[in-house]
């Protein structure tokens, strides 16, 4: 595999390897799984504590 970029800290070697380049629609497909799995977690997260949290008031379309 070639690395885009090799670091050393101390003992550690970092290797970098920089994504695939993607076409503007799958930058906004990515964008959206994780706006996804982020409102997940918090829905997951108010329904435990009894609150429910209003995607519409936060969410920029």
């Amino acid at each position: 595999m070639k690395y885009d970029k090799t670091l050393k800290l101390g003992k550690t070697i970092i290797h970098i390897v920089n994504p695939p380049q993607m076409t503007p629609e799958e930058i906004e497909q990515v964008l959206k799984d994780y706006h996804a799995a982020g409102w997940a977690i918090i829905d997951e997260l108010a329904e435990s504590e009894d609150q429910l949290v209003n995607k519409e008031e936060f969410l920029e379309v």
